[in-house]
């Protein structure tokens, strides 16, 4: 009998190796997701305040706080 650490859906053990790269998938999705909505963000706050030079205090205050 066999020790498995991870079975997949039809009952079989998945290979060490398999597991490694299946792990590995996922960190590379994730890690790209945090890039991609830190890029995202960074891009919607440029556009919003391209702009705020020409503005007045209190406009520039209530444009801060929409961002």
């Amino acid at each position: 009998m066999t020790v498995c650490d991870r079975i997949s859906e039809n009952g079989n053990c998945i290979a060490l190796n398999r597991l490694k790269i299946m792990e590995t998938k996922v960190q590379t999705l994730g890690r790209f997701s945090i890039i991609g909505g830190t890029v995202l963000v960074s891009l919607a706050n440029m556009i919003m305040s391209s702009d705020d030079d020409s503005l007045d205090a209190a406009a520039r205050i209530d444009l801060y706080v929409n961002i």
